[in-house]
């Protein structure tokens, strides 16, 4: 009995030093965001790029860190689905068609967590799209001496999401299953 209160004192005490208590960020001049969408068909490859100028101009996030570890809170991008251009009216309309973004207008990428290793940053990712939602881990790359911006790229397959592919030419063009996500998340970055 008194060795099972001795572990609990020291876990105790060092679960002090492991977590701290949550601190806040502001995060100021998201438009200067890059995102887009790569894919390809049996024929040919597309990008959808989205405009920067739908984001928030600025967002408050919530972080705590243990060991090699960030948990974040409130890390939400809300994209909405008419910033993404691919190109042309067609191919515009067969995406949102596609994402369903009559009944689900954006897509949600809510970052929980990054954590750091020998090999560097990864970020879990939840994404929302459609109605549904999936876990993704992504590595992130960021300028040590410019914290403003993050990087990375995630390739996503769209059936995950139970996205109906548009079908052109009586079902001879179909678009492949994998897409590629590419970010530069750019901003200032403050306590608050």
């Amino acid at each position: 009995m008194r060795t099972g209160l001795i572990i609990l004192w020291v876990l105790g005490l060092f679960s002090g030093y492991a977590q701290k208590e949550p601190q806040g960020l502001l995060i100021n001049g998201l438009q200067s965001s890059v995102l887009s969408i790569e894919g390809s068909t049996n024929v040919n490859c597309f990008e959808c790029t989205f405009d920067s100028a739908y984001l928030e101009p600025k967002t408050s996030l919530t972080y705590a860190k243990t060991a090699n570890l960030y948990v974040l809170s409130n890390a939400v991008l809300r994209l909405d689905l008419a910033g993404f251009d691919c190109g042309g009216k067609a191919i515009n309309k067969d995406f949102r068609e596609m994402l369903r973004a009559e009944a689900y207008p954006s897509v949600f990428l809510n970052f929980t967590r990054v954590s750091v290793s020998e090999k560097g940053y990864e970020a879990t990712v939840i994404i929302s799209l459609a109605g549904k939602q999936h876990t993704y881990t992504v590595p992130i790359d960021y300028d040590r001496q410019d914290l403003s911006h993050a990087t990375g790229k995630l390739e996503v397959n769209i059936m995950d999401f139970q996205l109906e592919k548009p079908r052109k030419l009586m079902g001879l063009v179909v678009i492949d299953d994998v897409i590629t996500i590419h970010f530069d998340i750019g901003g200032s970055v403050a306590d608050f």
